[in-house]
């Protein structure tokens, strides 16, 4: 006697042990054979970009928010931190806190020339920049050689291209 198809799917017995382990074994082939290509430490440029960016843009925020100064200060390759600065007197502006501090993996590297980004209450750029028409903050991964650039106007506006 033949047994249809429809009634094999329909059988309350499911599946048999050694088509769950073909299924299993089939599958534990695929993950061992992609698994190795999986790299996290190649996204961390990616995730330090996005912060740098998201911290810039943050001090940026704040200052036009609260009318005070507010700055992006690197500290050394690995560390940035965002300050806060109150008016002492007229147009003169002093550190007051440190609002937040960034810090990278060891094998991504943060450089910005200068060292200060400074935020008006306006949201302008008044870090000396010399002859620039632009900051570039660069960001590098020596363990892949990776690197990014960050491109921070005088009207405070960041830009990225990936």
């Amino acid at each position: 006697m033949k047994v249809k198809i429809t009634q094999r799917l329909a059988s309350p017995r499911g599946y048999s042990l050694v088509e769950l382990l073909t299924g299993i074994a089939i599958f534990g082939v695929l993950l061992a054979a992609g698994l190795p290509h999986v790299n996290t430490q190649r996204q961390e440029i990616n995730s330090a970009v996005t912060a740098v960016i998201a911290d810039i843009r943050f001090a940026r925020s704040k200052a036009i928010r609260t009318g005070a100064h507010y700055a992006v200060k690197l500290l050394d390759e690995h560390t940035y931190q965002v300050q806060r600065f109150r008016e002492v007197d007229t147009n003169n502006w002093q550190f007051d806190s440190i609002v937040k501090t960034g810090e990278l993996p060891d094998h991504i590297n943060l450089d910005m020339d200068p060292t200060l980004l400074e935020f008006n209450t306006r949201g302008m750029m008044v870090s000396d920049i010399g002859n620039d028409p632009w900051v570039n903050v660069a960001v590098s991964d020596d363990a892949y050689g990776a690197s990014h650039v960050i491109s921070v106007w005088p009207s405070g506006q960041v830009y990225y291209e990936n």
